[in-house]
């Protein structure tokens, strides 16, 4: 009967992810704190901080609200996370608080985007990077949205990302520096892509995407000044709304 117990619960236990999520943070005084974004926590999650302290653990199918650790010296910090979570509040923290998140290194294999995580990932952490292999991406499930995902951070990085489970990246690069090659593969799910490189005022590079069941599209290209490269939208047959998808584009 004991046996039976213990296969039960690892049955209803997620099985954890085995590469980290990797983030570097930037303290610059002794004894600064930072915050990490609310989060739930699929399996066993393990969060090494990064400076030989005691770990946090987060136990499986609970929330954790506003994490913070506390380090002793200034400088640079890589923060990992083993298991699988999504963040379901990334406005946590204030935004000093948010400077402080200046890197993704490894997007890992726990870190879950679905129905029901928060959009808006990334949004106006002024400070990230992406250093991560642009071959390297969350874990999409079903119904995951990238709505504002880099909004005015300092994204700046190539991506070839699948797309698999992704209905909508309005606003995704929104007011990023970005200048780098995007490409989006199995797009098939995709029904928005408005504001896509809205006032991403740097970006210039061809785009070329597949959007068959993609119906809204505005402002795609609106006020990206610098824009004034090929763009190819196939199978856009559903495409009903373009409005002003490059207003203010005026390289274009």
């Amino acid at each position: 009967m004991h046996n039976m117990w213990v296969a039960l619960l690892l049955w209803l236990v997620p099985s954890a992810s085995s590469l980290p999520f990797i983030t570097t943070w930037r303290t610059n005084t002794s004894s600064e704190t930072i915050i990490w974004p609310s989060i739930r926590a699929q399996s066993l999650v393990t969060i090494d901080w990064g400076d030989n302290s005691t770990s946090s653990t987060i136990n499986p199918l609970t929330n954790v609200t506003d994490l913070s650790h506390v380090y002793a010296t200034a400088g640079l910090h890589n923060v990992s996370v083993f298991g699988d979570f999504r963040w379901i509040s990334p406005y946590s923290g204030s935004n000093a608080t948010k400077t402080k998140l200046v890197d993704i290194v490894s997007w890992g294999d726990g870190f879950l985007v679905d129905a029901n995580s928060d959009s808006n990932l990334f949004m106006s952490y002024s400070n990230l990077r992406v250093s991560a292999s642009p071959f390297t991406q969350p874990v999409f499930l079903p119904g995951a949205s990238l709505v504002y995902m880099f909004y005015a951070t300092s994204f700046d990085s190539p991506l070839n990302w699948n797309l698999i489970n992704v209905v909508n990246v309005n606003g995704m690069f929104q007011y990023a520096p970005l200048n780098k090659p995007i490409t989006f593969s199995n797009t098939q799910g995709l029904v928005q892509c408005s504001a896509l490189f809205f006032n991403a005022s740097k970006f210039n590079q061809p785009f070329t995407m597949d959007i068959p069941n993609v119906t809204f599209a505005p402002g795609m290209f609106a006020y990206a000044a610098s824009f004034n490269q090929p763009v190819t939208l196939t199978n856009s047959q559903k495409l009903a709304n373009t409005f002003n998808m490059f207003l203010g584009a005026s390289s274009f």
